[in-house]
Order: structure tokens, then sequence, then C-alpha cells
């Protein structure tokens, strides 16, 4: 029973996490979601050995849970939980780092990450290239800067796409049709 219950939080952290990279172009409510979900199951998920292992491999994911810890624990600690929602609501999605780091190690993981975050940025192109001339039902208004709901971090999503999609055309024995299509996701996201 309780060897079930880890793989299946196990197995939700892993979709919650691919939710993660699709969902930050275009729906922070489906972010928020997909995170809890993943701290949540990899506090569930057991392995505690297999995770501390992990994190001493990786000092910049371990650095961030260390912080996340101390800013919950000193804002608690120094203005008697007056700032310790207001700190936790801010700085609860770097717990993200160490969830991500610590779970998605198998063999195409960052593939499938990369690949998630890629089908968010081109449905957030889709909608930007489209509104202009087609304003679908659930889009309030037909100007391409209202899909952003905070424009200075999904540009900086789309500049990290951007980049990621060069690095995919540059690759010697990609096909050119992809590379087609990775010019074309590279002039539409910068």
């Amino acid at each position: 029973m309780i060897a079930r219950l880890t793989s299946g939080a196990e197995s939700v952290v892993r979709v919650a996490i691919l939710g993660l990279f699709f969902s930050l172009f275009f729906s922070r409510s489906l972010f928020v979601l997909c995170g809890f979900l993943a701290v949540v199951g990899w506090l569930l998920s057991g392995q505690y050995r297999e995770r501390v292992r992990l994190l001493a491999l990786n000092p910049a994911a371990a650095l961030m849970l260390i912080f996340v810890v101390y800013v919950g624990v000193s804002a608690a600690l120094t203005f008697a939980g007056a700032n310790t929602v207001t700190a936790l609501k801010i700085y609860w999605q770097l717990l993200l780092i160490p969830v991500i780091a610590t779970t998605m190690t198998r063999d195409g993981d960052v593939v499938r990450c990369w690949n998630a975050y890629a089908a968010g940025a081109c449905i957030l192109l889709v909608h930007m290239v489209l509104m202009p001339g087609y304003q679908p039902a659930w889009i309030s208004t037909s100007a391409p800067s209202m899909v952003f709901f905070n424009p200075l971090p999904q540009a900086v999503s789309l500049a990290i796409f951007s980049g990621w999609c060069v690095y995919r055309m540059a690759e010697p024995k990609q096909r050119l049709a992809l590379r087609l299509l990775f010019v074309v996701g590279f002039v539409a996201s910068s």
C-alpha cells in the first residue's frame, strides 16, 4: 500500500513538473496548481535518502531549499509571523528547483521538460499571432499585449525559447523541415 502511494506520488510529481514547464508562459493558475502538486507529491513520495544524495550532488538546488527554509523561519521569528505568509507567497516557487533537480533524473527527462516548455511557448506564440485578426472566446481583448499576465518573465521565457530554437536549429543531424520550424519559432519569439 505504501509502495503504491509513493509510486503514485512520484508519478504525480513528474507530470506536475511537465505541467510547470508547459504552463509557464500563459497560465499562472495552472502553474501554481502544478507547483503545489509537485511539492506535495515530492514530500509524499518518500525516497528521502536518495533525494538528500541528489541534493548533495547539486549545490544550487540545495542552496535554494536552504534559502526557502531560512526565509520561512526568519520571517516567522523576526516578525512574529506577520510577514511569513507574504514571504512564503514570494519564495515558495524556489522550492520547485530542488523538486525538479531531484525528480527529473531519468534519461530523457530534460528533453521532456524542454518539449513541454516549447509546447507552452508555441501556444503563447499562436495566440499572439492570431489575436490581431481573430479573437478567441477565452480572450477578453484583441490586443496582443494582453496575452501576457506578466510581460517581463514571459519576455525572458520567450528569449530562452528563442535561444533553444537556435540551438536545436544548429544541431548537425537535424532534418530540414525541423530546421525550418525552429527558424519560425526563433523569428516569432524574437
